[in-house]
């Protein structure tokens, strides 16, 4: 079938299958078919839709909010011994800007979005990255079933109960801290893991789907799928506490952000992962940078 014909990720996958099975053999049990599914399907869908490059004046607005974002983990490192409430904003204000920045390279959203879905509540930006299928697949092969339950109740409430969040105890938010830090630490694992899939399915492709195979090599389904997992884990964390940590009137309010709260107490240990995130979304963002120079 020539590449300029349209196909299906199932018809490309049933051409490809007895091979895929002879080379990958000894790596089906330890989690390579799940990714090699994921690698083949995300490098067909940017060929059949519009080519991936980010506008630069996007790339350049991503630039800005993480640049943003490393201002506002700064003025929570200053503040930290002075207001717990305006410390736990900045660190809220830096992960939902880094997540934006996220959103405009992994062109889950645009400016206009951004704008939009953020001007009350940083909520329906947690929605976007939620949806990111990478996220979840990467979430569903590192996290145990224990921390799935817990994932489940935090989106649970992320999406109908924002109050109960604010109001986590320590030990919830551990435990989402562990599903962050199980994702982060197989960064390493799955980049091999990813090289060494793609080389194999590459071998497969046959002379007609060298364009596929161009999309295919140059994919990073580990960058992305960490980077998603991190901003939305902390997000989830983090995003009701926009408004209560600055006005009075609600239901919880500045003054109640004091040693007892779940969140005051995890302080550090969330500012210690927001500066992980950060770290993720700026190698996808120089990543993105060096691709469109290279592509002009």
């Amino acid at each position: 079938m020539p590449i300029s014909q349209t196909f299906d990720f199932d018809t490309l996958w049933s051409r490809l299958e007895p091979c895929i099975k002879r080379v990958l053999e000894s790596r089906l049990r330890s989690g390579g078919w799940p990714l090699a599914r994921a690698l083949m399907r995300q490098a067909l869908q940017k060929r059949t839709s519009r080519p991936e490059q980010v506008e630069s004046p996007h790339l350049d607005l991503a630039g800005k909010y993480l640049s943003i974002a490393e201002d506002d983990l700064k003025a929570a490192h200053l503040l930290r011994n002075a207001s717990s409430a305006l410390t736990v904003y900045h660190l809220q204000q830096a992960v939902e800007k880094a997540t934006k920045a996220f959103c405009l390279v992994a062109e889950i959203a645009t400016p206009e979005e951004l704008k939009e879905s953020s001007h009350r509540t940083p909520q329906p930006l947690l929605s976007l990255v939620g949806k990111f299928p990478r996220m979840m697949e990467l979430v569903k092969m590192t996290s145990g079933k224990d921390y799935r339950r817990m994932l489940k109740d935090v989106n649970l409430m992320a999406n109908n109960e924002p109050e109960k969040l604010k109001r986590l105890q320590k030990g919830a938010i551990e435990i989402v801290l562990k599903i962050f830090d199980a994702v982060s630490q197989s960064r390493q694992l799955l980049d091999n893991k990813e090289d060494e899939v793609k080389r194999a399915l590459a071998s497969c492709l046959p002379a007609e789907y060298a364009e596929v195979k161009d999309l295919f090599m140059a994919s990073t389904w580990t960058r992305y799928g960490v980077a998603s997992a991190q901003c939305y884990l902390l997000g989830a964390l983090t995003f009701a506490h926009e408004g209560s940590t600055r006005y009075p009137g609600g239901l919880l309010e500045p003054q109640d952000y004091n040693p007892n709260l779940g969140i005051v107490q995890a302080i550090l240990e969330i500012t210690e992962r927001t500066s992980q995130m950060l770290t993720s979304v700026r190698e996808i963002v120089s990543f993105a940078q060096k691709r469109q120079v290279a592509e002009q």
